[in-house]
């Protein structure tokens, strides 16, 4: 199934990048936070963060989704 294994492989990228998925998590919803408190220099740090550590993040219609790059 395309979904898990997309979860597999976004599973082993964050253990590769020193995250858990649990805490790419965390920060998506911290970024999200810092959007909606229109804290945009630490909306950005925190994806930057994300991409340094290997870890895209996509924002979209339905929310924000991440992937290992």
């Amino acid at each position: 199934v395309p979904a898990e294994f997309l979860e597999r492989y976004n599973a082993r990228g964050a253990s590769r990048a020193g995250l858990t998925a649990e805490a790419i998590e965390g920060l998506i919803a911290e970024r999200n936070a810092a959007r909606k408190a229109r804290d945009f220099a630490r909306a950005d740090a925190i994806r930057k963060d994300l991409e340094a550590r290997g870890v895209l993040i996509k924002d979209g219609p339905q929310g924000t989704t991440w992937q290992y790059q």
